[in-house]
């Protein structure tokens, strides 16, 4: 769709950009074997609108956020502010599409929500596996400790002994028409919907949870809480860290 091949546009001219933003090499440089090696280059990061910073080689993307619950039943992991935070972990001013861009940077692909069939039968969600990590922050956003693995937060009431077997992959939202009150035009829908890390399947996540699960429970009982005292303390800084599951040859 329109909307979505606009993404991989943003995506290659900011990876062409960071490419002309190299220095250039030095013409008058010897070549005599006496001449140590060159210093190789940093590791490129980009950082997009909302501070989502992209670390290009090593497939990792980041945002800030804030712990928006420390107690309490879960359907989404992280929300965009001003959606979903009465029943997520983390809430963010960042908006999903750009996280959605930095992934495509990362080298990350993208694949569909998962959801379910006119029938009622359930489909998972497609795309490559990613791992998510909260690390807390201080005021100037300097880390602080160690990261937190998202998916020990979370407890499965359904075995609460255990850490839960959470999967994410990058499943990329939707890009849905306008409705008449928009005008012509598509639209990304996770930036309204707001769901960023999904726990329950609402089918516009831009990261899907392997299991799929449906928010309305005469479909599925609830089973996602927080895990107590896995989290700091609400309104807590931190960033949510992106990394893709596997290397790219």
């Amino acid at each position: 769709m329109t909307a979505m091949r606009s993404l991989f546009a943003v995506a290659l001219l900011l990876l062409v950009v960071g490419c002309a933003s190299s220095p250039p090499e030095d013409p008058s440089a010897s070549a005599s074997d006496d001449t140590p090696p060159p210093t190789p280059a940093p590791p490129r990061l980009i950082t997009l609108d909302g501070d989502v910073r992209v670390e290009v080689q090593a497939g990792v993307v980041s945002f800030p956020g804030t712990i928006a619950l420390d107690d309490g039943w879960l359907e989404v992991g992280v929300c965009r502010v001003g959606t979903r935070e009465h029943e997520a972990v983390v809430v963010t001013g960042s908006t999903p599409s750009i996280i959605h861009a930095g992934l495509l940077l990362a080298g990350v692909e993208p694949g569909r929500p998962g959801g379910y069939h006119e029938n009622g039968a359930a489909f998972g969600p497609t795309g490559d596996r990613v791992v998510v990590d909260l690390q807390p922050v201080d005021d100037a956003g300097e880390p602080v400790g160690d990261p937190i693995p998202f998916a020990a937060t979370v407890l499965d009431v359904r075995a609460p002994e255990e850490t839960p077997g959470l999967g994410w992959v990058f499943a990329g939202s939707q890009v849905l028409p306008n409705p008449p009150s928009m005008g012509p035009g598509e639209y990304y829908a996770a930036d309204f919907g707001g769901s960023i890390l999904g726990l329950s399947t609402f089918g516009d996540e831009v990261l899907g949870a392997v299991e799929v699960r449906s928010p309305d429970s005469g479909v599925d009982d609830a089973v996602w809480k927080i895990r107590a005292g896995s989290l700091p303390p609400a309104g807590t800084r931190i960033r949510v860290v992106i990394r893709r599951a596997t290397a790219r040859p």
